[in-house]
C-alpha cells in the first residue's frame, strides 16, 4: 500500500473475496430421514382413498377442513424439510415436536377407546396403516438424531 500524505484522505484497504466456507456433506441418513417423513404424511392419505374407493372429497365442511388440514401439513412439513436439510437444528426439533403429538394422540386413543379398529370403522387396513406410518415417523426422528445426522446438524449450527 502506498502512504497518502492527505490526513483527510480516507483510509486504504485491501479488499479481498471472502474465503469459501467449509461444508460438510449432508449425510445419506438425514436425506433418508427426509424421505420417511413425506411418506409417513403422504400414505396414509393414499391408502385412505384407495380404501374409501368412489367416495372423494366434496365441498362439505367435513372434507373441506380435512382438505385444509392436509394442505396445511404438507405446507409445515415442506418448511421442516427445507430446514432440515438445510442443516438448521430448529427444524428437527420442530419436527420431533410434532411426532410427540402425533403418538401423544395415538396413546390417548388407546387409553380412551378399548379398540382401536373400531375407531377406523373396523377396517384394520386403515389401523395397519397408521401403525406402519408411525413407525417410519420413529425410523426418521431416529436417523435425525443419532450419529451421523446429529453430528452433521451440531456442526452446521456452530
Amino acid at each position: 500500500m502506498e502512504q497518502n500524505d492527505n490526513k483527510y484522505a480516507p483510509p486504504v484497504a485491501r479488499v479481498a473475496d471472502p474465503l469459501p466456507a467449509v461444508t460438510t456433506p449432508r449425510p445419506r441418513q438425514v436425506v433418508t430421514a427426509i424421505w420417511l417423513l413425506w411418506i409417513a404424511l403422504i400414505a396414509p392419505f393414499i391408502v385412505r382413498q384407495m380404501v374409501n374407493a368412489g367416495t372423494f372429497y366434496t365441498a362439505e365442511p367435513k372434507h373441506l377442513l380435512q382438505l385444509a388440514s392436509i394442505g396445511g401439513s404438507v405446507l409445515v412439513y415442506s418448511i421442516l424439510s427445507f430446514a432440515m436439510l438445510n442443516g438448521k437444528n430448529w427444524g428437527r426439533i420442530t419436527y420431533l415436536i410434532f411426532a410427540s403429538f402425533g403418538w401423544l394422540g395415538i396413546l390417548i386413543v388407546l387409553s380412551v377407546s378399548n379398540s382401536f379398529v373400531k375407531i377406523y370403522q373396523g377396517s384394520i387396513v386403515l389401523v395397519i396403516n397408521v401403525v406402519v406410518s408411525q413407525l417410519l415417523v420413529i425410523s426418521s426422528v431416529v436417523l435425525l438424531f443419532t450419529k451421523p445426522g446429529s453430528e452433521w446438524f451440531r456442526k452446521r449450527n456452530d
